[in-house]
């Protein structure tokens, strides 16, 4: 990707990101597998990421409850992929903080169908983490 200068410098193709899960049906224990719901954009059009770069696993979930705790709703996995992944298929991950490290994933089509199409690319190029 060619990068987002954003407050946390510059976003590499080889940077990975983390996509939080919060809806069971977002996601197959068995399959060890990401479903596209996971990476489908809120209704502003943005599909909310968290930078991993330079941090340990456990400092990631700490992310995770976070954002889980502000929600009210329960962490039961997360997304991981490269942001060269989402240049791949279109779109563009652009810092929005705060939080601290947090990004979102812009540029998705307007029509349903073809975000979803999108949205099952990233899925199948993200690596499901259970907790």
């Amino acid at each position: 990707m060619s990068g987002e200068l954003g407050a946390s410098g510059l976003i590499t193709s080889e940077e990975s990101l983390a996509r939080f899960i919060f809806s069971s049906s977002h996601f197959s224990s068995e399959n060890k597998r990401v479903k596209h719901n996971a990476f489908m954009p809120a209704p502003d059009g943005k599909t909310s990421v968290f930078r991993t770069k330079g941090i340990d696993w456990t400092a990631v979930w700490e992310i995770g409850e976070e954002v889980a705790k502000t929600r009210s709703q329960t962490l039961y996995a997360r997304a991981d992929i490269a942001a060269g992944e989402v240049s791949k298929v279109g779109l563009r991950v652009a810092p929005s903080e705060p939080p601290p490290r947090h990004c979102n994933i812009e540029g998705w089509p307007t029509e349903k169908s073809a975000q979803k199409l999108v949205a099952m690319d990233l899925a199948e190029a993200a690596t499901l983490v259970v907790r």
